[in-house]
């Protein structure tokens, strides 16, 4: 069973720094994904995940404990 992350500001790296409404997919100890979060069109893809919605919260992806 995994995890979904809502956040209206997930902090990414690419050329530049961005804060951009994202959700993060956890499996385990391990972020198997980060993608767009479109409030109005998102669902979780099925009952075997939870979903954590934390709202404005930041969140940075990076390490897993």
């Amino acid at each position: 069973m995994g995890t979904y992350l809502l956040s209206d500001r997930v902090l990414l790296h690419g050329e530049k720094l961005t804060v951009t409404p994202s959700v993060v997919h956890i499996e385990g100890n391990e972020i198997t994904s980060v993608a767009p979060l479109d409030r109005g069109r998102w669902r979780a893809p099925d009952a075997t995940h939870d979903v954590v919605d934390v709202g404005d919260r930041l969140v940075t992806p990076a390490f897993i404990n």
